[in-house]
């Protein structure tokens, strides 16, 4: 979740959609163009891992890193400021646009 949470930019170009794309990064036409955006670190972490491996990365840290009880969440910044303002986006777009279809809304908190 750290890596996703950072807000770093470096090796990203935005298209005429908006679209974030990681120059260099794995991608998957397969995963939603928003759940990609979401949760896939900027170069080079981006590299340590196939664009589905980081979906779920996402959905796995999401079931413990949203919602009101982070006890389970294995964040090291958990407690800092800019984890606070990204989880929620993170959580949304995750719960909206990276869970497959039919799954449950994740466990209380801001995914109600």
């Amino acid at each position: 979740v750290a890596a996703f949470l950072l807000g770093l930019v470096a090796g990203e170009t935005h298209d005429h959609d908006h679209n974030i794309t990681r120059v260099g990064c794995p991608t998957d036409d397969s995963i939603r163009q928003e759940c990609y955006d979401a949760v896939t670190p900027p170069l080079p972490i981006c590299l340590g891992s196939t664009a589905a491996e980081w979906v779920a990365k996402a959905i796995d840290s999401s079931t413990r890193c949203c919602g009101d009880d982070l006890t389970e969440c294995k964040c090291p910044v958990k407690e800092g400021v800019m984890f606070k303002e990204k989880i929620g986006p993170f959580c949304d777009a995750v719960q909206n646009y990276c869970m497959p279809e039919g799954s449950p809304n994740l466990r209380g908190g801001m995914m109600k």
